[in-house]
Order: structure tokens, then C-alpha cells, then sequence
């Protein structure tokens, strides 16, 4: 009986240890792999495992495309700020040779200007940052979408206003409750209007905005009188650093409107209108 079960034991060993030998193999395999390797994994593996290996392949694959994202962004942020940086340098260095004191008062508020537009491109690119990060459910609250119009408004319509330029504001006496990130929407908005001053061109003399809902969705209209701006253009307006053409903006603004937009389940479209722009950032509302 004794030799019974020890021979047994013997083939269960065996048997068992065969039956491991592919995923030891694979363990082996994966061990043997270096961090920057997140290629698809191809060794044959048994039927009860391939769905473990499909799932580290697909692992594998997110995890590279975030890190290729990653590292295109950071390209991408270099280059941008490489500009206004060595503009600041440029300027600071101009300073330090002004022969008079006009000349000094000129060159200062060169290096103010610039380092403003410096500060603005990295405030920008910070923010498209965080909006790729995953969305979290304590920074999405129950907000009234009115208060966060009247806060980008107030901000930003006293810039408006200085620059000669109409500012009109229409929003529902009633509350628009919608569920979301407060900073990202008024950052949102806040780069809708600012999209609007930098593009408008010489002729711009009004912009407003309009805040509807259809008890569905809630839709926030910003539109001008300026240089115009047409639905075909949204591939080319909405990609991140690209500009239709030369401004002093830094192509970031409306990328950022389309990623609240994302991250709110909602959309942003440019309207055809027959004069000027029109843009519509659409979010549900809490029903």
C-alpha cells in the first residue's frame, strides 16, 4: 500500500510539475524582460491561461501608449516654452544695455509681456497634463453652471471691456445644475474667451456669450464678430500647439476646451455662422 501512494505521489509530482512548466517558462520569460520592453507577449501558453496573457497584453499596450503620449507631450512642452524662455533671457539681457531711461521703461515692458506669455503657455500646458490624468469621482461635483459663466465672466470681461470690445452675457434665471470639475470648466471658458480676443483681428467689436439648456444638456455658446472661424477648421483649431494662423496665442486654448469637454462626457463644436466664430461647448446636465 505504502509503495501504492508513494508512486502516487511520484506521477502527481511529475504530472503537476508538467503542467506548470509553461507558466514557469512564461515567468521566466517576463522576468528575463527589461522595463522598457512592452511588446506583445507570443510564447503558446495552455488554453486555461491565454486569457491572463490576452489581459497582460492588453496591459502591456495601454501602458505603452501612455508612455509614448508622455513622451511626444514632453517634446511638444519643450519646444513651446523654448521660445518664450529665450525671449525672457533675450529681453532681461537687452535691459541690462538701455542707454535711457525711456528706452529702460520700454524694454521692461517687453520682459513683462513676454514672461506673461512665457507663464501662460506653461500654465496651459499643465493643465493639458492634468486633464490626461484619470478622472477621479471627489473632483466632480454638483455645481450650478451659472456661477462658473459669472466667475470666468467676471474675469476675463473686465480684459474685454479695456480693449474698447462689447461683452454680453445671457444665462437662465433658473439654476443649471450639471455634475463636474469647477477649475477645468471656468479654465474652459475662460480660454473660449481669450480664443476669441487673440483671433479676432482687427475686426472685433463684440463677443458674447449664451448659456441654454434643454433640460438634457446644457450648452454654452461663445461667439464674436471677428475674423471667423468655420466648422471646417475644427481638426486643425481643436489639435494641440497648431494656430490657423499667426497670433499671440500658443494654440493650446481650444485643445483645452475639447479635453473638458471629454472629460465632462460632453463635446465642443465650432456653429457656421455668417460672420465671425461661434463655438458650443455642450455637457450633460443632472437630471
Amino acid at each position: 500500500m505504502g509503495i501504492l501512494l508513494a508512486t502516487l505521489a511520484i506521477v502527481v509530482w511529475f504530472g503537476v510539475a508538467r503542467g506548470l512548466r509553461p507558466l514557469l517558462d512564461l515567468q521566466d520569460a517576463i522576468d528575463l524582460r527589461s522595463p522598457d520592453d512592452l511588446s506583445e507577449i507570443k510564447r503558446p501558453v495552455p488554453i486555461e491561461v491565454q486569457g491572463v496573457v490576452r489581459t497582460l497584453n492588453r496591459l502591456f499596450g495601454q501602458v505603452e501608449k501612455s508612455i509614448n503620449a508622455h513622451q511626444v507631450f514632453i517634446s511638444e512642452a519643450a519646444h513651446q516654452l523654448r521660445n518664450p524662455a529665450a525671449a525672457v533671457q533675450s529681453m532681461a539681457e537687452a535691459l541690462q544695455d538701455a542707454k535711457t531711461d525711456g528706452d529702460r521703461e520700454k524694454r521692461i515692458s517687453e520682459l513683462v509681456t513676454a514672461a506673461k506669455k512665457s507663464a501662460t503657455v506653461a500654465e496651459q500646458l499643465l493643465s493639458l497634463e492634468r486633464l490626461r490624468q484619470p478622472t477621479h469621482q471627489d473632483q466632480m461635483d454638483k455645481i450650478d453652471f451659472r456661477s462658473v459663466v459669472e466667475e470666468a465672466c467676471a474675469e476675463i470681461g473686465v480684459h474685454i471691456l479695456a480693449k474698447g470690445i462689447e461683452f454680453d452675457v445671457t444665462i437662465p434665471e433658473t439654476a443649471v445644475p450639471v455634475t463636474g470639475d469647477r477649475v477645468f470648466l471656468i479654465e474652459a471658458l475662460k480660454n473660449l474667451l481669450d480664443n476669441a480676443i487673440k483671433h479676432g483681428g482687427t475686426m472685433l467689436s463684440q463677443i458674447s456669450v449664451v448659456l441654454r439648456c434643454d433640460g438634457k444638456y446644457v450648452n454654452l455658446t461663445v461667439a464674436d464678430d471677428g475674423a471667423g472661424l468655420s466648422p471646417d477648421q475644427s481638426e486643425a483649431a481643436f489639435n494641440r500647439f497648431s494656430q490657423l494662423e499667426y497670433s499671440e496665442g500658443s494654440g493650446l486654448g481650444l485643445s483645452i476646451v475639447s479635453a473638458v469637454a471629454e472629460r465632462h462626457g460632453g463635446m465642443i463644436e465650432i456653429n457656421q455662422v455668417e460672420r465671425g466664430a461661434s463655438i458650443t461647448l455642450e455637457i450633460p446636465m443632472v437630471l
